[in-house]
């Protein structure tokens, strides 16, 4: 990607900072997602999990956000409810900014339980009062 165009993406959307590999890199990382949730779902191990490098859960439609190429979280999720035989799926999102980018594709018949630790110690929704453009600044 030109050294332009990733100027104006990063300046476009909230906390993305790209080099000129950045999208080969996302995908990549999100073909490790599918991958591990069809590994979990076929039962070729005990238990998954990826951790990967970009994150994904704060993506959300066509729009990158919070240092969030594309929704690995929710893609792998979609993938193992629709493609695969997963019968039900936990997503932790310990995040200040609990379900950004994942509660609202997430709903519907079959969808993924959304569990936040913050849920059991109260609303933490004053710590994120800026607006958005206010914290890309002060980062």
């Amino acid at each position: 990607m030109e050294r332009k165009k990733l100027e104006k993406d990063c300046d476009q959307y909230d906390s993305i900072y790209q080099r000129r590999r950045s999208s080969e890199c996302a995908s990549s990382v999100c073909r490790v997602v599918l991958v591990v949730a069809r590994v979990g779902v076929e039962g070729k191990c005990a238990s998954s999990m990826a951790l990967v490098r970009p994150p994904g859960h704060h993506a959300i439609k066509n729009e990158s956000n919070g240092f969030c190429f594309f929704n690995n979280v929710g893609i792998g999720a979609t993938f193992a409810l629709n493609h695969l035989a997963a019968k039900r799926i936990l997503i932790i999102d310990s995040d200040v900014l609990y379900g950004q980018g994942l509660k609202k594709p997430l709903t519907g018949a079959r969808h993924p339980l959304l569990f936040s630790p913050q849920e059991l110690i109260g609303d933490l929704s004053a710590v994120h009062k800026r607006t958005r453009r206010e914290w890309h600044w002060q980062l």
